[in-house]
């Protein structure tokens, strides 16, 4: 076994990245497609969807743009017609609507500090709960998410071998079956090798 050990490739790699997780970098990142034909992962890129791609975000960007220029003058407006009745035709301002101010102001710094207190003993509960484990939960779901990768990621390494081997033993099934009962243990299915993942 050891000596089969020594004769195995190394994980195929670009500048010490593992290609698998460049290609899922490149797969998140939209750069390529993937389409499953049998048991093979055929990957492809076409630049015109690229092109499409960016096409598409300026036109949404240009119509976000528009959008947030007329809320801006409709605002804008908005201001203007609030703020003219507030002033006399001197430019002073109206004693009513000072007091009307004042009145305002108090209301809302009473509502400033009656929220500051509920904002306080909300980040009290939400610290309490953190503690109690509700963050560990976080971890251990993205902690299930990194496992499941890293699961993929060595089966299709373990299905390398297997070729590799397969290639080495010049096709002969007892030799390879052997390997396989030898190196899964418990987990060699007969005549299947490793069972199918469920996730």
């Amino acid at each position: 076994m050891k000596d089969l050990e020594k004769s195995l490739p190394p994980v195929a790699s670009i500048n010490g990245i593992q290609v698998k997780e460049y290609i899922q970098g490149l797969l998140d990142d939209s750069k390529i497609r993937v389409e499953k034909i049998g048991s093979v992962n055929w990957y492809w890129s076409f630049p015109s969807d690229e092109r499409r791609e960016r096409e598409n975000a300026k036109e949404k960007l240009v119509r976000d743009l528009e959008r947030l220029m007329k809320n801006t003058e409709q605002l804008e407006a908005e201001i203007g017609q609030k703020e003219a009745p507030l002033k006399d035709d001197n430019g002073g301002d109206d004693p009513a609507i000072i007091a009307g101010k004042a009145v305002e102001r108090g209301n809302l710094t009473n509502q400033k500090s009656s929220l500051s207190a509920e904002l306080r003993t909300l980040e009290a509960k939400k610290n309490a709960l953190e503690s109690s484990g509700a963050a560990s939960v976080k971890k251990k779901t993205g902690d299930i998410v990194t496992w499941k990768a890293d699961t993929a990621m060595w089966t299709d390494n373990i299905y390398i071998m297997e070729q590799y081997l397969n290639t080495i033993s010049c096709g002969d099934r007892e030799l390879i079956e052997s390997v396989k009962r030898q190196c899964y243990g418990n987990e060699y299915v007969e005549g299947d090798g490793l069972p199918e993942l469920q996730f």
